[in-house]
């Protein structure tokens, strides 16, 4: 049995290690190996689940919580990160169940509450979300991000104590840059519900650069801009193959941040026959690797070497992949911004695939995403002249993308969408087959759950406050009209 025992550990901890170097199948054989000894072993199954999370795999990564839970019910830490998956997994209530389950076992676990705070946002609950977000912080004084998502709900007013409390908290010594920013963010948003227009804008800019300095650098060149555009030429997309059409229709919804693809796919998720995907990531992970280990060529160069049989393959794992999340549906819609990279791959990949492409006013949609909190891979959207450059390469790559599949990609603006809801509504459906439905004004009656900052909003009717709302702090943001120069329409 000792024997056993070290063997088990030490393939543990060579999993462990694969994992840390990002080798996750070699991991996944550690694992397997430790299961054929011990096959309840319910640290494994945990470290399983966290590596499936780790690649996106989160249906099997909340089974293999489930198992190790059956195992051992003990551990609040697990319950978490099991609630984690299911929230991926868009399973709203279980997520909320696994989280007050963590809590029966551990009352003070700040995290649980926070997260909780998250789910009850998400599902439609927001008016519960304070008070777990407040436990949050009672638990754990110092929480930046329960400050942040408090003060995004409006929830703390200026000179309250939590309002103080932050004050103090950006004083503390040994406050990490990261929870520094996160605080910034918080008291921009506060700043902003009382009129104060000097100190919103202060703090958010500092909120901007803080973040700016803990984001990974971009390399020089690195933007995929003009190599994507140098590949997916109209020439050689007229002569690449093109895989057979999807049994569903897959339906792409992409712009911006804070353009109004979440107000599209909510109003597309109340027609009877769509289901809302949300941010979808096989097409841009495993779709584009595929096409590297097809060709032996990085993303974007090599689709035309493609065969009708391997982009049938590739089709039918992205069709297998979103099937097995939503069996019954007909439409599905994917709003993973970043696709817009990957629009001439959709085309030949999914041919049958609907394309929606958000505008909304560049001052409007840069000073949206210059409030909110990003994570920190996505650079641009705290840095006011990357912002402005990736703005004007979205631009430039959609009117690629017109000359190159023309009638591919329907555009909407959101500021018609907001005049003329009926119309556009008409309009959007028609473009994607689908047959009128009353529903589809009533978006904001829809009970799917919102993983987005944006999950207020959009349980609102359509309003028109949020149009132009930049011109009331024209003077404080100086810096972003002059980066976006022409583009700003005053």
């Amino acid at each position: 049995m000792p024997a056993q025992n070290a063997n088990i550990n030490s393939l543990i901890e060579e999993g462990l290690r694969h994992k840390r170097e990002g080798n996750f199948e070699e991991a996944e054989k550690c694992y397997r190996q430790v299961l054929s000894i011990d096959p309840n072993n319910a640290e494994v199954y945990q470290l399983w689940g966290h590596l499936a999370h780790a690649t996106k795999n989160f249906a099997a990564g909340a089974q293999l919580m489930r198992k190790s839970l059956s195992i051992d019910p003990r551990h609040p830490q697990i319950w978490l990160a099991y609630a984690l998956l299911l929230r991926e997994n868009r399973q709203d209530e279980e997520t909320i169940r696994a989280l007050e389950k963590a809590l029966t076992i551990k009352p003070d676990y700040p995290e649980v509450h926070f997260n909780l705070g998250l789910a009850k946002v998400s599902s439609g609950r927001a008016e519960e979300a304070p008070a777990h977000l407040r436990d949050a912080i009672n638990y754990r004084p110092d929480y930046a991000d329960a400050y942040r998502v408090l003060a995004m709900l409006d929830c703390i007013e200026q000179k309250s104590p939590e309002f103080t409390k932050i004050e103090s908290l950006l004083t503390k010594p040994g406050l990490s840059k990261e929870d520094h920013f996160v605080l910034h963010y918080a008291l921009a948003n506060i700043y902003k519900k009382s009129g104060n227009k000097k100190a919103f804008a202060k703090h958010l800019f500092e909120a901007n650069r803080l973040q700016t300095e803990c984001s990974p650098k971009i390399p020089k060149g690195a933007s995929p801009h003009q190599r994507i555009k140098a590949a997916f030429t109209k020439e050689k997309m007229e002569k690449a193959n093109q895989a057979n059409p999807a049994g569903f229709t897959p339906i792409f919804i992409v712009g911006m941040p804070r353009s109004g693809t979440t107000l599209i796919e909510r109003i597309l998720s109340s027609h009877p026959s769509v289901e809302a995907g949300e941010e979808l990531q096989f097409l841009r992970t495993h779709a584009a690797g595929r096409l590297t280990h097809e060709t032996q060529k990085l993303f974007p160069e090599g689709f035309e070497d493609l065969s009708v049989e391997q982009l049938n393959t590739i089709a039918l794992e992205y069709t297998d992949r979103i099937q097995r999340l939503f069996p019954e549906a007909k439409f599905v819609t994917d709003k993973n911004l970043a696709n817009f990279f990957a629009i001439g791959m959709i085309k030949l990949v999914l041919p049958n695939a609907k394309v929606i492409a958000l505008q909304r006013d560049p001052m409007d949609t840069c000073f949206s995403i210059l409030q909110h909190f990003f994570n920190n891979q996505m650079r641009y959207c705290c840095d006011i002249e990357l912002l402005a450059t990736f703005y004007r390469e979205y631009l430039d790559q959609m009117e690629h993308w017109h000359r190159v599949t023309p009638g591919f990609v329907l555009d909407l603006r959101y500021e018609d969408i907001i005049e003329d809801q009926e119309g556009q509504t008409r309009r959007l459906l028609e473009f994607c087959g689908l047959e009128w439905d009353d529903a589809c004004l009533d978006f904001h009656q829809n009970d799917n759950a919102v993983r987005t900052i944006s999950a207020n909003q959009v349980r609102q009717p359509i309003y028109a406050s949020s149009i132009g709302n930049w011109k009331k702090y024209h003077n404080e943001l100086a810096p972003l009209v002059n980066a976006l120069g022409d583009l700003v329409v005053d």
